[in-house]
């Protein structure tokens, strides 16, 4: 929000969020939907079963919980 005093001041208020809903955040997903086995003449491929699992979340600092950052800057 920007508001003007006299000609040559203002007032600029400042606001961010981040995971403001406090979900978790997946960082890595398998994605190895098959696997390939047997032998050239009779081949497998079997569908693995961990396929779309979240094998990581919020791993490190930029993905924590809530964070609010608040600012003002005055222009004279």
């Amino acid at each position: 929000k920007h508001f003007d005093f006299h000609d040559k001041y203002s007032l600029e208020l400042l606001g961010e969020a981040f995971n403001l809903l406090n979900h978790v955040n997946p960082t890595s997903v398998n994605s190895l939907a098959y696997k390939t086995g047997g032998t050239a003449a009779a081949p497998l491929l079997n569908f693995n079963s961990t396929f779309g699992q979240v094998t990581n979340a919020n791993s490190n600092f930029a993905y924590s919980s809530r964070q609010v950052q608040l600012g003002a800057r005055f222009t004279f």
